[in-house]
Parts: C-alpha cells; sequence; structure tokens
C-alpha cells in the first residue's frame, strides 16, 4: 500500500476544497497532532484499488469534537463514486 499524499489546511479554507476527492480525511490541532477521522473511503481491501491515495489534514480548534467532525464534513459536501458491487447497508 503506497503512502498518502497529506493537504493540510485551516478549517477556515475548507471551501477551496468542496467536493474534491481525498480518501481520508482527519481532523488535527494547530499544532499538527491528529484527532478524529471525519471520512475514509479505503477501509476495504476492494476499495484500495481505486485509492488516489490523497489524504485532507484540517487544522480546527476542537480536533476531538464530534461537532468538528460534522462541520467539516458539511463544508466539504463529500461525494464518492458508488461502487456497483457494494449493497447497501441497513442502519
Amino acid at each position: 500500500m503506497p503512502d498518502y499524499i497529506n493537504t493540510y489546511v485551516d478549517e477556515n479554507q475548507l471551501l477551496i476544497y468542496e467536493g474534491a476527492d481525498f480518501d481520508e480525511v482527519y481532523l488535527a490541532d494547530r499544532s499538527g497532532e491528529r484527532g478524529a477521522q471525519v471520512w475514509c473511503w479505503t477501509r476495504r481491501e476492494t476499495d484500495l484499488n481505486k485509492a488516489s491515495w490523497l489524504r485532507l489534514i484540517v487544522s480546527v480548534d476542537d480536533k476531538d469534537s464530534a461537532a468538528a467532525v460534522e462541520r467539516v464534513r458539511g463544508a466539504l459536501k463529500p461525494n464518492p463514486v458508488p461502487d456497483p458491487f457494494r449493497k447497501p447497508v441497513p442502519h
């Protein structure tokens, strides 16, 4: 598995990346210490062959906060390519 290419951005500049295709998005504090994961599209082995290996790390004040995760997710408006072979999992 290749290494991810990391992109660092401050939360107030997220709109530049709206709809961008990142495989993983994490929160981090201002010192760069990683916190909560916002999403990860490459958890399953079948997804690895479609990975672009791009990771976005968003600098926020509250790196472990569920509210920060939702703010970032809402700002980025993720739109992953649907996998025609994956059945939806009922919640």
